[in-house]
């Protein structure tokens, strides 16, 4: 009957068989959430693509890739927007890292052109690296539908400051207060 409540599980030791559910039920949404992030399993294979173009596209290509999935997809699909903006400030992160490396990297040429590359060459390889395993790690959480955050260091967003202040304010209060 509607309304009733049905009995725990045989052995007793877990909760109502009415709370474990995991979501709602197949063919519903959830009010307020787009039809892609209440969906079972991982998004269709063209949106898949897309988000996987924006992020791989990033070490080559720099902004431009996930610029264009943005653009392209912003009103379409909720998860293709958030990766493809995910990309995007991560993109804009490695490309302000880029300029500060090119600016030192001038700075050094001035006296000498020779420690200019031993300083800047080493560090710029380093950073394109970083830059390929984290894109290749968010494109991989992407293909299993799940959501990546990039590290808050090679994020460009009011929302990465926001939690670091509220981290920090977190550690700054006595013990005894936090709740």
């Amino acid at each position: 009957m509607p309304g009733e409540r049905r009995p725990a599980d045989r052995t007793g030791d877990g909760p109502p068989a009415d709370l474990t559910s995991d979501g709602p039920p197949a063919g519903q949404r959830v009010r307020g959430l787009p039809a892609d992030l209440t969906s079972d399993g991982p998004p269709a294979g063209q949106r898949v693509r897309g988000v996987t173009l924006a992020y791989l596209g990033v070490p080559v290509a720099g902004i431009v890739p996930p610029l264009a999935v943005y653009l392209v997809s912003w009103r379409r699909s909720a998860f293709v927007r958030g990766h493809a903006a995910e990309a995007l400030r991560a993109a804009s992160a490695a490309t302000l890292y880029g300029v500060c490396l090119l600016i030192l990297a001038v700075m050094l040429a001035l006296d000498s052109i020779k420690v200019a590359v031993i300083v800047a060459g080493p560090l710029a390889v380093a950073l394109w690296l970083v830059v390929v395993v984290l894109c290749a790690r968010a494109a991989r959480a992407a293909r299993r539908g799940d959501s990546y955050e990039f590290p808050g260091w090679l994020r460009v967003s009011q929302r990465a400051r926001a939690s670091q202040r509220a981290r920090a304010s977190q550690r700054a209060r006595p013990f005894h207060d936090r709740g």
